[in-house]
Order: C-alpha cells, then structure tokens, then sequence
C-alpha cells in the first residue's frame, strides 16, 4: 500500500500514523515541539510564501517534515486559494493523525472570506476527513449579511462533552484580513478575532466568549488529521493566508498579538 511520505500504517489504531522510525525526522519534530520557558512561539507555521507548503518550527528555528495532500486548492499570491468552481478542495496535514492534543494549546488561523453567499456556514479547519472521523476540532464561518460574519470554534473533548465559542465581527473591510486565534486552556476555551489590515496591523479586535470545561481534558483524538478548507459545511471560498499551533508553553496567552 502507499502512503504519504512521513506516514505509516498501524494495524493497531487502524490509521495512518507519524513514520518516527526515520530517525532524522523524529529528532526535528522532538526539537519543534520540545516545552518552552520563554517566548511562546509557534510549533507549528505554515505561511504559505512564494507557494510554499513548508512548515516551520518557530522554537526549533528550522523547517520540519510535514506531509500533505493538496487536493483543488491553489497555492497563489502566498496563500490558499479556494474558489466557489471547486468541488471538495482542501489541504490536509498527516501530522495530527492520532495526534493528542493537550490542555494550552492555542490555534491561529488567518483569512478572508470571498465570494461567499449570506445565511452560509463555510468551513476553515476540521479533522471530519471522512465518515470514519468525526470531527473534535472545527473552525466555522457563517456569513450573516455583506462584510460580517460569526466565526465558531468546536472542540469534543476526551470526556465526549462539545465545547464551543464564537466571535461577531461586522462591516470587515473587504481589502483586510480576518484572524482567529483560539485556545484550549485548562478548564475554558476562549480566543481572540483580529481585524488586519494589509501592513498585518490590527485594526480591530473582538473577543471569543470564554465557554467553561472540565479541569484537564484533552481534545478527543482523531484517526485523521487536520484539513483546511473542508468539513461538513460548504467548502471554504476565498483565501487561508496563515495557519499556525502553539502547544507547551510557559504562558499561552502569549500567542495572541501584544
């Protein structure tokens, strides 16, 4: 059977997994992911650049080895570019199959809806990459009238209990951006929604309400990792400029703008 460069089978989980037995890889994944006393800087960035699907370790200082599937989606004008004509486009990261995401991890997401259709939901991130995996962890945006939106954050904790939060943002300028950064601390999930304009100066900002969880839960694993751009919504019309994760460290908070 193939499988995606990085990944291997496991009959145990019955999934798709990380190949850690390529030592080299193992030891830079360990380094981009290793605990931080100081800055809280991103594990996890993927930014898109000169049509680049690379990712980089902000805290290890270098690019890690990361497999995808493109499927539809444009890498143009450094970012993925989604349009209406498509029909399930997505790009999907085989690092978080099976992958245990803890307590403080943070998510940023940075976007601008495009063509979209009023009274819509349109999906930016899930882990739903088939009927096998049921989504824990979806990013939403529902498109309530021209220029404002609801942008939702679903997670389904170990405790199968769903925990949700969402931010209202009207009269966006349509020449910015929109981005969403939230997190799944200890015992909430609350989060932060960025208005940026082109020189990536915020413009505006609009609070996740803060939505309570029990002390210590994980968000429930997935067999399937995460996709951009595709869930159980419409697909998602327009362009992902940035996606990033912040797990480990000292203060999480630090992951939203000063």
């Amino acid at each position: 059977m193939s499988v995606a460069t990085g990944t291997t089978w496991s009959q145990t989980v019955c999934s798709l997994v990380r190949d850690d037995a390529k030592a080299c890889s193992a030891v830079v994944n360990e380094r981009a992911f290793e605990p931080t006393n100081n800055t809280c800087n991103a594990n996890f960035l993927a930014t898109y650049n000169s049509g680049s699907k690379a990712v980089f370790s902000e805290r290890a200082g270098t690019n890690i080895d990361i497999a995808t599937t493109q499927q539809e989606v444009l890498l143009t004008n450094n970012a993925l570019t989604f349009s209406a004509a498509m029909v399930s486009p997505y790009l999907y990261y085989y690092f978080f199959n099976n992958k245990d995401m803890g307590i403080d991890t943070a998510f940023r997401v940075r976007f601008s809806l495009q063509g979209g259709q009023d009274g819509r939901t349109y999906d930016i991130l899930s882990n739903s990459y088939c009927s096998l995996c049921p989504d824990t962890i979806k990013f939403t945006v529902y498109q309530s009238s021209a220029n404002s939106y609801v942008v939702t954050a679903t997670f389904l904790t170990t405790e199968r209990a769903t925990v949700e939060t969402s931010a209202t943002i009207s009269n966006v300028n349509p020449s910015n951006l929109l981005e969403m950064t939230v997190v799944y601390s200890d015992t909430s999930v609350y989060g932060k929604l960025y208005e940026v304009n082109t020189a990536n100066t915020v413009v505006r900002t609009v609070d996740f309400g803060r939505v309570g969880k029990t002390g210590g839960v994980h968000i429930a694993t997935n067999k399937c990792g995460i996709q951009l751009g595709r869930g159980a919504n419409n697909h998602f019309v327009g362009i992902i400029d940035e996606f990033a994760v912040y797990e480990k460290c000292a203060n999480i908070n630090q992951a939203f703008r000063a």
